[in-house]
C-alpha cells in the first residue's frame, strides 16, 4: 500500500519518498565521504579520476563519468559513476585500488537506485497502463550516481538554481545536511527528509516528459540552498 501511496504522490506532487533499511546507508555512506574527501584533497588524484566522456544518449547529451570541479556559480565536486566507471579508471592506470571500497559502495549505490526506479515504474505502468510499459524503458537504460562534495563559499554566493534533472527519475539518496527544495506543480515549495537514512526521494527529469509523451508534465524543478555556505558537506 505504501508504494501505491508514492505513485499517486509521485502524481500529485511531482516527487516522492520511498521507505528503506537504513543499514544501507549507515554502512556505505562514512566510506563514500571519505573517498571522495581524500580523492578531491589529493593532486593527483584529482588528475588522475578528472572526468571522461564513455557515451552520448540518445538526445546527444554528454554522459561523463569521474571527477568533476564546479566553479561557474557553485563550489563543487562531482564525482559520477556508471557501470564501467571502475574499469576504464582501471585500464587508464589511475590508483583505483586505494578506492576500491568507494568504488564498490558508489555502485552499490548505483545499482539500488536503478532497482528502485524499476519497481517503481512497474507500480506504475500497474496505476495507469500507459501504451507502452514504462518499466521496459527504465529496465533498458542505464544508471549513473552522482556524489557531490560542497565547498564553503562566500556570503551571496549563488546556490544550485530552480533546474530539471536530464534524467527519467532522479533518486535522491542522502545529504549531510539539508538544502534541497523540490517545487510541486502548484509551485510550492517543499523540503524532504533528505538527512535521514531511513529514505529515498524520487522524482521525473526532463526524460520523464519525453518517455511519458508529456502527459505528466515537464519533470520536477527543484533548487538547492545552502543554510551553512561556510561549512563544506557531501
Amino acid at each position: 500500500q505504501a508504494r501505491i501511496n508514492a505513485v499517486q504522490k509521485f502524481h500529485h506532487d511531482g516527487f516522492a519518498e520511498i521507505e528503506i533499511n537504513p543499514r544501507f546507508l549507515l554502512e556505505r555512506m562514512p566510506v563514500i565521504k571519505d573517498g571522495l574527501r581524500r580523492m578531491t584533497e589529493t593532486d593527483h588524484h584529482k588528475n588522475a579520476f578528472s572526468s571522461y566522456v564513455p557515451f552520448r544518449d540518445e538526445l546527444g547529451w554528454d554522459h561523463d563519468s569521474g571527477l568533476i570541479r564546479r566553479e561557474e556559480r557553485e563550489k563543487k565536486w562531482f564525482f559520477h559513476l556508471y557501470r564501467d566507471t571502475y574499469v576504464w579508471y582501471a585500464q587508464k592506470k589511475a590508483p583505483v585500488e586505494e578506492y576500491t571500497d568507494f568504488f564498490c559502495a558508489v555502485a552499490e549505490v548505483n545499482e539500488r537506485a536503478h532497482s528502485a526506479v524499476i519497481q517503481f515504474a512497474e507500480l506504475w505502468d500497474t496505476a495507469h497502463n500507459p501504451p507502452l510499459s514504462i518499466k521496459d524503458r527504465f529496465q533498458s537504460g542505464c544508471a549513473v550516481t552522482r556524489v557531490l562534495r560542497y565547498l564553503p563559499r562566500e556570503a551571496g554566493a549563488p546556490d544550485a538554481t530552480i533546474h530539471f534533472d536530464r534524467s527519467g527519475i532522479s533518486c535522491h539518496w542522502l545529504s549531510t545536511k539539508p538544502g534541497l527544495h523540490i517545487f510541486t506543480p502548484e509551485g510550492e515549495k517543499v523540503n524532504v527528509a533528505e538527512t535521514k537514512h531511513d529514505r529515498i526521494t524520487l522524482f521525473p527529469g526532463k526524460k520523464w516528459a519525453g518517455i511519458t509523451a508529456g502527459k505528466y508534465g515537464p519533470g520536477t524543478p527543484h533548487g538547492v540552498i545552502d543554510p551553512e555556505r561556510n561549512q563544506e558537506g557531501v
